[in-house]
């Protein structure tokens, strides 16, 4: 018997899997960036950055949010994918030269190199997946209630919220001056020369949430991760940079066809919500200076 009858995947499938290992080594060699929680207090103010609406996507091919390989998957190009895309601002021409950086597992390696045939027709069919949720519950917005979940929790604890429209009309970018722990400059986006704020905190996020399929041969399954960039409000100090991931434990919520995710859209969207809502009390622990693994 000859190798490829030992293991007969197609080229995207082969291919997804020397992925997954590749990713596998880096996420085993490399750091995950964290925010300092020795370099502040817990607020008694935050003024919380805006966001654009998030994209309710469906996808197939690996996607991997918690990324470890510069600049990382949140606050980059890398996951403007799911964001709605009407209207925003692309990164200044002036961008660091690094912004360009291809790192493993982003999106359009996933989808663009290793999905073929039949699974190429269905992630076409997905890129609607948005339209779908809203014909059937008009209204679902991922956005607002995550913002007001954050701010109801915060100001729980007798912190004053302040909500910044600032970036509504931008992809996630950091505002201010930001670096890895080896001194690399992350991407700016178009507030880089922005004021400081009133606030002791400056609080940015980075929220997704998508259901994925490593493969044609397997289920969707729910996604969710928070990107996190914490500063000093009035002195624009960068505290760190964090990613939050929702884990997804068992089989719940697992459709191995688009239809059938589709057909069970009421069922499956609100799954999604809980999803990225569940990671709010994490994103909470870390504003207040408590760590989090």
């Amino acid at each position: 018997m000859t190798m490829k009858n030992l293991f007969p995947f197609t080229p995207a499938i082969r291919g997804l899997l020397a992925g997954a290992a590749m990713l596998s080594l880096l996420t085993g060699c490399l750091n995950a960036p964290m925010v300092d929680t020795t370099k502040y207090s817990a607020p008694k103010s935050v003024v919380i950055e805006d966001f654009p609406d998030m994209k309710v996507a469906a996808v197939i091919g690996v996607v991997v949010p918690k990324s470890y390989a510069f600049p990382g998957f949140h606050f980059s190009r890398h996951a403007d994918f799911f964001y709605m895309d009407d209207e925003l601002n692309e990164l200044p021409a002036d961008a660091p030269p690094l912004f360009q950086y291809q790192s493993a597992g982003i999106l359009n390696a996933a989808i663009g190199n290793m999905v073929t045939g039949s699974e190429e027709k269905t992630q076409k069919r997905a890129e609607g997946f948005h339209g779908a949720v809203l014909a059937r519950l008009p209204g679902f917005d991922m956005r607002k209630d995550f913002l007001a979940s954050l701010r109801k929790s915060l100001e729980a604890q007798g912190i004053t919220v302040t909500l910044s429209d600032a970036g509504r009309r931008n992809y996630p970018r950091h505002r201010w001056a930001a670096a890895d722990a080896e001194g690399n400059k992350y991407p700016l986006g178009p507030l880089a020369s922005s004021a400081p704020v009133d606030a002791d905190l400056l609080v940015q996020i980075s929220p997704v949430a998508f259901y994925m399929a490593p493969g044609g041969l397997n289920a969707y399954f729910r996604n969710a991760s928070v990107g996190v960039a914490l500063y000093n409000g009035r002195t624009k100090q960068f505290l760190g940079r964090q990613t939050l991931v929702f884990s997804n434990g068992g089989f719940a919520y697992q459709y191995m066809k688009y239809d059938t995710l589709v057909s069970d859209i009421p069922v499956a969207a609100p799954a999604l919500r809980e999803a990225v809502l569940s990671l709010v009390p994490q994103l909470v622990d870390l504003i207040n200076a408590r760590p989090v693994k």
